[in-house]
């Protein structure tokens, strides 16, 4: 769907053969999780995501990672970067196979076991959230395979094997401006 246009819940209860009841739950979860608007007596719509908003976004995906990040290098905990790397090595596999389906998902699993390291599951949901309002605001084609190279995961572990969090605030900052 596109950006601002409003989901018309009859033609989607039609579409999916079901009632407006499942519809109308899915869409009001869908509006607690950011990823719908409803607009009162009016209905639900695609959110726009503005250029302001997505920096939001990837402002507030950073500072997870930030916590993160701070959290592995004061556990000096290489094995659970050793367990980062081999999930780097899937998603470099896939990358290579050119299996895309494939690397989407394991750069997924990459960046949810890099914020499971809080064992915080309020943090999880919110970083579900935002993540899932990043896969929105842009289409693949305009994410395209380009931007999600896997060569990232690698440089998050070899970072944090240094210990080097100003290291990894740089590349944060690179990768936003190349978003």
């Amino acid at each position: 769907m596109n950006s601002g246009k409003k989901i018309r819940t009859e033609d989607l209860a039609k579409e999916l053969g079901v009632s407006c009841t499942p519809v109308l739950t899915a869409l009001r979860r869908l509006e607690y999780d950011g990823l719908i608007i409803s607009r009162p007596r009016s209905g639900f719509y695609m959110p726009v995501f503005d250029e302001a908003a997505v920096n939001e976004t990837t402002d507030a995906l950073n500072m997870i990672y930030l916590t993160v990040f701070s959290e592995i290098i004061d556990n000096h905990d290489n094995a659970y970067i050793d367990r980062l790397e081999d999930l780097a090595h899937l998603a470099q596999s896939a990358y290579e196979a050119k299996d895309f389906t494939e690397y989407i998902q394991q750069d997924r699993e990459f960046h949810r076991t890099v914020v499971a390291y809080l064992h915080n599951d309020r943090i999880m949901q919110f970083y579900n959230r935002l993540h899932r309002q990043m896969e929105i605001s842009s289409s693949a084609d305009e994410r395209g395979i380009d931007r999600m190279h896997p060569e990232t995961h690698f440089l998050w572990c070899e970072l944090l094997r240094k210990q080097d969090l100003p290291g990894l605030k740089e590349l944060l900052k690179i990768y936003k401006e190349r978003n």
